[in-house]
């Protein structure tokens, strides 16, 4: 016996819990691997949860954190699938390798939609997207990341490029889209194999076919890729640019009037967030006690919780902050106030739960009192960063919460 996992022995899967188990079985030679290392002769390996386990496993034999589901056409982390309830392992465990039913496809759209898995479909569907925008060959996108186009893929469906929100730029008649209507894209879905289509038929659900919103869309494209220097940034300035042209100030501008508000706001606004950079970073996969402990540590030391960079600030400010143009002192007092409402939220809340990202290094964790909401993220060098902040939005009619959330379990979400 040369496994052990916090300090318990394994010699075969039996021993591991049902997540553990499948989740290894959804790496490659995986269930072959414990098997050769449970043998007398194979060197001692000690793990401090099953987690670890996996996750070490996948990385020592393929050299990657991702495992690969074929017959999906999903990358996920094994760490990743540890945070999902047995039932929606095994939903997915026979999409692998069984044939497709109705039911079976609309419970794996399920699963991803609760657990925001993005298939390479829904990933593929960012490199149309940037070239309805012309922006495709920019520099900006030469080397992009796992991350970086899960970004992209999440902007794809942002209330922002909806052609009725981009209309209403060009429009004095209709107002723009609340600010705070702003949500996270549901993850697309995989369809059945025989029906799948390309994801390029998907990119343009929020774009549509309308010429002003369109123009307007590419507009704030260019001004995003002139001002962005990596992927998560253009998403950041192409909100913040349409954010800025839908408010029922900026109808009736010109193109060129529109650039130079949105310049002259970055040009104010930028350098004010410099002290909104600093964050707490905490080692491992935190559960959220620790999370919050690590956030109340930093606040008690007279620290504030910042943006993971200055473009994200900048953009949560226009969109929740109540930003009207300010300049000068009254500019700086708008984002003190925003900031020190949030350290106000951070400190009075502490996470409950979290969703693990994909990439199994990344988790987002939401928290939300008096009418206030942010999301915190972990990144997956441990940096604790404030990603979003305002307005609680109303709750809308959402589908029931899945079996299948076990964030608050430390074993199983940060």
């Amino acid at each position: 016996m040369s496994i052990s996992v916090a300090g318990r022995y394994v010699q075969q899967p039996g021993t591991l819990s049902e997540q553990g188990r499948v989740a290894l079985a959804f790496v490659d030679g995986g269930l072959e691997w414990l098997a050769w290392a449970a043998a007398p002769t194979s060197p001692r390996y000690d793990f401090p949860d099953e987690t670890t386990l996996v996750a070490q496993v996948q990385l020592g034999l393929h050299g990657t954190p991702f495992a690969l589901l074929k017959q999906l056409r999903l990358m996920v982390s094994p760490v990743k699938l540890m945070t999902l309830a047995p039932p929606d392992l095994r939903v997915l465990a026979r999409s692998e390798s069984e044939d497709d039913t109705a039911l079976l496809t609309a419970q794996v759209k399920r699963v991803f939609s609760v657990h925001q898995l993005l298939d390479q479909d829904a990933l593929d569907g960012t490199r149309p997207f940037l070239a309805e925008l012309n922006v495709l060959d920019a520099p900006v996108f030469q080397s992009m990341d796992f991350m970086d186009r899960v970004a992209l893929a999440r902007l794809m469906g942002d209330p922002l490029l909806a052609p009725t929100a981009a209309a209403a730029a060009t429009s004095t008649a209709a107002p723009a889209a609340p600010a705070n209507a702003v949500a996270p894209i549901a993850p697309l879905a995989r369809e059945s194999r025989a029906a799948r289509t390309r994801a390029g038929s998907n990119i343009t659900s929020n774009s549509g076919n309308d010429n002003g919103g369109q123009a307007l869309r590419a507009e704030a494209a260019a001004f995003a890729v002139e001002q962005s220097r990596s992927p998560q940034e253009f998403a950041d300035y192409l909100r913040f640019y349409l954010a800025l042209a839908s408010r029922p100030s900026a109808a009736g501008l010109s193109a060129g009037e529109r650039q130079q508000r949105a310049v002259d706001a970055l040009q104010t606004l930028l350098p004010l967030f410099f002290g909104a950079l600093d964050c707490p970073q905490v080692s491992g996969l935190p559960s959220p006690q620790e999370v919050g402990q690590a956030v109340s540590t930093w606040l008690s030391s007279g620290k504030q919780v910042g943006f993971s960079r200055l473009s994200e600030g900048v953009v949560q400010l226009v969109l929740h902050g109540n930003y009207q143009g300010e300049t000068g002192a009254d500019a700086k007092r708008l984002v003190d106030r925003y900031m020190s409402s949030a350290q106000s939220l951070l400190a009075a809340v502490r996470p409950t739960r979290g969703l693990m990202g994909q990439d199994g290094s990344t988790c987002v964790f939401p928290l939300s009192s008096g009418g206030q909401r942010a999301e915190l993220l972990i990144s997956g060098n441990g940096v604790i960063s404030l990603r979003e902040f305002g307005a609680a939005q109303k709750p809308a009619a959402a589908a029931p919460t899945s079996p299948s959330d076990t964030s608050s379990d430390p074993e199983n979400t940060p």
